[in-house]
């Protein structure tokens, strides 16, 4: 029988009680949330089990209860998540997972049971067709969808849904739908960085409710480890002539920090064989730096036939089989990218060496949550063993929260209100025929502007490459074959009980050490040179053109070719100190000069689409980047815009909300996208698309399209563009028998809100008396 802990006890009657409160007193309203936000080796799964087993048998013990658990399916996860309950539940109540055994037959989920579902797998459609692909959300003759299982369970039971991990759910259209599709009484999101939360008014008015672990009430009950250390103890090996590189001193040092540990815990009499989680970069780089890792530990008597050296890759998968958690386990490293990352458990894990990716210098918490468990669930009296060990190849290292994107988590809903007429517009789309790639052109360019920025000759068509490399000499271009340096920080720390309160935070550094860079950490920073470069171009393919023509262009001019290594030989002299600049610049100069031409290019490709607009019946929004404001007037009926919007939006917000006596609704306009309404306008010889910030429905059956500007963006050439053609679609689809009117609005050092209608554009100070006030056209 497991013991609950103190604060475990605490959140698990928390849970019991807001579940009460949330299904009793606010029975009708949809969409409770309950955020249970605890630190990763808290105990969030046995909470959250003796949570549902006293529900069950305290709190609903005559009702008809079921519980959703979606779990993620990276590394089987959900596998993880169904074992880890039968070995609590024994039995009763019953778990299983969906896949296995709702595909038979069954019309609904059993009663009083768990089902965990990959929310992964389910979530998937056809890019093309817009089908699910899980046979379990298509219809089917010899079984029951998900849809007519949720729908079935929901006619006989409560149904609880649990997001475990719900930071990493890609609740995006499809995971909305499925959401819907489950129709949960109450959703609980678990997570040990959750991307929102529910407020003091929020749970007042039955929304939901947010609950909290703190990370000193984990460590105070020895859960977790008290201390992370970073890069501990690498001096000690920076003068052996073996070690040539960053890479391999980060290797030696953690390999020997391991062997450190596992001594001694033989000395406290424990029998535990503490693991090394090797994270390698996600990019194309991570091969390389497999093949650097494979081969040290191999000279160190570790590798895969052994059994000492585990794999965890999408695609390969060496050494699992066993419970590789176990504390006796032979083996002692595990190499991953992402698998692990997030919901493993492991708590022998103890040193985790991570391997810098493509523009990524910031530690995950849910990455370095992976060793923070303490094995055994207690102190050690060698006080080496109460801590986690991070190493990593950098100067210094921030630690974040494990943010996917902003707007990924879509976890609320706005839906049109019930009675509002509807309104239809021409809208225009640009088709995306410039798929932002690089080509051929773009040699010519660089060949160009490298050989003006470094005043090399080629006099008739012959190229002298001796003397072009000695006129870079003389401008100070170091054509050096050798090795380039680095620094790497050494001994930082952070304390795991501020662990929730890192986000961007960087430990100090007691020391830096000066060390080469190694191959494939030089190849790393010469991907991130050429990413930076091409930024707004399709990445894969655009890289690679750019990195052929800095090859060549050596070859060619300087006669360094890409052979015997020289790819890697060129790298190093585009990155060394004193020639970074000048190749930065270069590069940055080539791309301006190719724009032009890509315009040019573009232009014979465009496609462009008309088509009938109105508003969506629903949106859904992220409350990482979105915030619910009270609204009596917008066009859903629970107004969510974004945090960061600019004054003038609130403004005009405010002032719309004071005008139910003469609007229908008012609506916020997207970008970028079909689903928004969007104005053809023409800026630099190119048509685009203006997306205008607000759709307004009068009551005496006016439209009014407005767009807020400030600042800078009140007087651009942009603005003027987009002002005369909103101007001119106004005219076009008023004779169309539409009754449209609007502009540009700005608002004054008086606060007030000003509108520009003119066809012919002009700012507030070339032509004052063209702005209106709101109210006189209101």
């Amino acid at each position: 029988m497991i013991v609950l802990r103190k604060y475990q006890r605490t959140k698990v009657n928390e849970l019991r009680q807001q579940t009460h409160r949330l299904l009793t007193e606010f029975a009708d309203l949809t969409n409770k949330t309950i955020v249970f936000q605890a630190p990763t080796g808290s105990g969030k799964t046995i909470i959250m089990a003796h949570y549902i087993q006293e529900y069950f048998n305290l709190d609903a013990a005559d009702e008809s209860v079921c519980f959703l658990w979606l779990s993620i399916g990276k590394g089987k996860v959900h596998e993880q998540s169904k074992k880890s309950l039968d070995n609590f539940f024994k039995g009763d109540p019953s778990v299983s997972l969906y896949e296995e055994s709702y595909l038979s037959g069954a019309s609904q989920l059993e009663e009083r049971s768990v089902t965990v579902v990959n929310w992964e797998k389910l979530n998937n459609k056809d890019g093309e067709t817009k089908e699910w692909k899980n046979k379990a959300m298509r219809k089917a003759a010899d079984f029951h969808n998900f849809t007519e299982v949720m729908r079935n369970t929901r006619d006989t039971s409560k149904l609880i849904l649990i997001i475990d991990e719900s930071h990493i759910g890609k609740l995006s259209d499809n995971g909305n739908e499925i959401r819907d599709i489950i129709g949960a009484d109450l959703t609980i999101e678990v997570s040990a960085t959750p991307t929102f939360s529910i407020s003091r008014e929020q749970e007042e008015d039955g929304e939901g409710a947010h609950l909290r672990v703190k990370p000193k009430d984990v460590i105070d009950e020895e859960m977790i480890k008290d201390e992370i250390v970073i890069n501990e103890g690498l001096s000690a090996f920076k003068a052996d002539d073996n070690i040539q590189t960053g890479e391999d001193l980060i290797l030696e040092t953690a390999f020997n920090k391991r062997e450190t540990l596992k001594n001694l815990f033989d000395r406290e009499g424990v029998k535990i064989n503490p693991l090394v989680l090797i994270q390698l970069p996600s990019s194309a780089a991570g091969e390389a730096k497999r093949t650097a890792v494979t081969q040290f530990l191999s000279k160190k008597g570790v590798t895969e036939d052994n059994g000492q050296l585990a794999v965890w890759l999408s695609d390969d998968k060496v050494n699992l089989e066993d419970d590789i958690a176990a504390f006796d386990s032979k083996v002692g490293f595990l190499m991953f990218k992402v698998g692990v990352a997030t919901g493993w458990d492991c708590p022998r894990a103890h040193i985790l060496v991570m391997f810098r990716d493509l523009k990524k210098e910031a530690f995950k918490i849910q990455t370095i949550g992976r060793i923070l468990r303490m094995p055994e669930q207690k102190y050690y009296k060698t006080t080496a063993l109460n801590k986690g060990y991070v190493y990593a190849n950098a100067t210094e290292i921030s630690v974040t929260k494990e943010l996917y994107e902003p707007d990924i988590l879509k976890n609320v809903f706005g839906k049109k209100r019930e009675g509002l007429p509807d309104i239809q517009l021409e809208s225009y789309y640009r088709k995306r025929t410039d798929f932002g790639t690089l080509t051929l052109s773009f040699d010519a360019i660089l060949y160009e502007t490298l050989n003006t920025r470094f005043k090399l000759k080629n006099t008739e068509g012959v190229i002298n490459q001796a003397e072009n490399a000695e006129i870079l000499g003389k401008q100070g271009i170091n054509l050096s074959l050798s090795m380039n340096e680095t620094t790497l920080g050494e001994d930082g720390r952070f304390k795991t009980a501020l662990i929730d309160k890192l986000d961007g935070d960087k430990p100090t550094m007691q020391n830096q050490l000066t060390t080469h860079i190694s191959d494939n950490d030089i190849q790393t920073k010469f991907d991130e040179l050429i990413i930076e470069k091409i930024s707004g171009y399709a990445q894969r393919d655009s890289m690679a053109t750019m990195k052929r023509a800095i090859y060549d262009w050596f070859e060619q001019y300087l006669g360094i070719g890409t052979e015997s290594n020289g790819k890697i030989k060129i790298q190093h002299i585009v990155l060394r100190t004193e020639n970074y600049t000048y190749f930065s610049t270069a590069l940055a100069a080539s791309i301006e000069a190719y724009e032009p031409i890509r315009k040019k290019e573009v232009a014979t490709k465009a496609e462009e689409e008309w088509y009938q607009w109105q508003i969506k019946e629903t949106e859904s929004y992220d409350t990482e980047g979105y915030q619910l404001v009270k609204s009596q007037t917008h066009y859903y009926d629970k107004c969510y815009l974004l945090k960061n919007r600019s004054q003038i939006e609130k403004n005009f917000e405010e002032y719309l909300e004071t005008q139910g006596n003469k609007i229908h609704f008012w609506y916020k306009n997207g970008v970028s996208k079909k689903e928004y309404l969007g104005i053809k306008y023409t800026y630099k010889n190119e048509d685009r698309t203006f997306y205008p910030d607000y759709i307004v429905l009068f009551k005496d059956n006016r439209i009014g399209i407005f767009d807020t500007k400030s600042g800078m963006t009140e007087t651009s050439g942009e603005t003027k563009a987009k002002a005369e053609a909103l101007q001119v679609f106004i005219q076009n689809e008023n004779a169309k028998a539409q009754n449209l009117f609007g502009g540009i609005i700005v608002l004054t050092k008086q606060n007030e809100l000003k509108l520009n209608q003119q066809m012919i554009y002009l700012t507030t100070k070339e032509k004052f008396e063209h702005w209106e006030f709101v109210g006189d056209v209101f």
